[in-house]
């Protein structure tokens, strides 16, 4: 009994700091870091086609095709530590606190 008493009043808890944290600042915080890494990422990605052109001999659309998602899935996860991303995650981690 002591242990549902507890665990319903930290979902209580984070209910209500949940509702406290405003989604439309959270919404921003998001847009400003997505942008801030595309900034970030584009001539990384840019300089990765030319790479492909030159020492695979494929054509640009194709290299540009396989490299889409460049910085942004799988390894590495680039420009998270922009101080734009840094300041969404920590509002993200902050709203259930």
């Amino acid at each position: 009994m002591n242990k549902l008493i507890v665990l319903l009043s930290l979902f209580l808890t984070s209910a209500i700091i949940h509702a406290d944290t405003d989604p439309e600042e959270l919404k921003k915080l998001d847009e400003e870091c997505a942008k801030a890494r595309e900034a970030f990422i584009a001539p990384l990605r840019e300089a990765k086609i030319e790479q492909c052109i030159v020492e695979d001999g494929y054509e640009r659309e194709k290299c540009a095709r396989q490299l889409w998602q460049y910085g942004y899935a799988g390894h590495p996860r680039l420009g998270l530590d922009l101080p734009e991303c840094i300041a969404s995650h920590e509002a993200y981690k902050n709203q259930y606190k």
